[in-house]
């Protein structure tokens, strides 16, 4: 599984790295154009943030399609590896870019903009107050987005199965679609129906009607502990059902 996760590595890193100068530099002309906001300046470079996030995802998703509808498929589906090891290789690398692109582009965001957000000027207590908040959103958005992939993996998975006619193989984003809309309609139901949240400051439980997965209020963030069970059941299922097509469902 190493030298899959090598290999997968190796074949990757080119692109990421055209992302990532692409990224920096729409972000470097955008501080070079010298707008007087900083809102604008944000706005900006975090639209050049989530473009490179796009292209990202876009590469990671079509080279799994590659694998599956086209003849890249006859090297990966013949190696020594169980369909667990292969999914859980590409959700590692795939997860290890995505921070990559994450921490790189927010740390030259910092530093390009650095006297444009004035740091050394904010209260620490103001600082102390929203950091954590970001530590916990960022880890929550990435729960999501790892989920998110491993869906899309299951549809491509299922699309290959039931439709073995390679010509079709776009169909799979409609079974995404589908199988989306109904996880989408249980996460719904389940913070609706057990309103128990946990206060990641305090650790207190609470109740909170009309709230969400993750809600933030007077400087606190609240979890909902349903949701959250839910989201890790959803992407454990998804993941196995994914390794098992993979690996007895699949013909190459």
């Amino acid at each position: 599984m190493g030298k899959y996760i090598k290999y997968e590595i190796k074949g990757s890193y080119r692109f990421v790295l055209g992302v990532l100068a692409l990224v920096l530099i729409l972000m470097t002309g955008i501080y070079l154009k010298g707008f007087d906001r900083l809102g604008i300046i944000g706005g900006l470079a975090g639209l050049a943030i989530v473009i490179g996030y796009i292209a990202e995802i876009y590469y990671i998703i079509d080279s799994f399609r590659k694998e599956l509808y086209e003849d890249r498929g006859y090297l990966t589906f013949t190696l020594p590896l169980s369909g667990k090891q292969i999914i859980a290789s590409k959700l590692v690398v795939s997860t290890l870019w995505i921070l990559v692109i994450g921490f790189v582009t927010m740390g030259y965001f910092l530093i390009l903009f650095r006297k444009d957000i004035n740091i050394g000027q904010l209260e620490i207590g103001l600082l102390e107050e929203f950091l954590p908040q970001m530590i916990y959103y960022g880890i929550y958005m990435l729960v999501l987005g790892i989920n998110t992939l491993i869906l899309i993996y299951l549809s491509m998975a299922l699309g290959r199965v039931t439709i073995r006619n390679k010509k079709l193989g776009g169909l799979w984003f409609l079974i995404f679609i589908v199988l989306s809309t109904f996880v989408q309609i249980g996460y719904n139901y389940v913070y609706q129906t057990f309103p128990h949240y946990l206060n990641l400051s305090s650790f207190n439980l609470i109740n909170i009607d009309n709230g969400a997965g993750l809600t933030i209020s007077s400087g606190s963030i609240y979890m909902n502990l349903a949701t959250a069970i839910y989201t890790i059941l959803i992407g454990i299922v998804s993941f196995f059902t994914t390794s098992y097509l993979v690996e007895n469902k699949i013909d190459i």
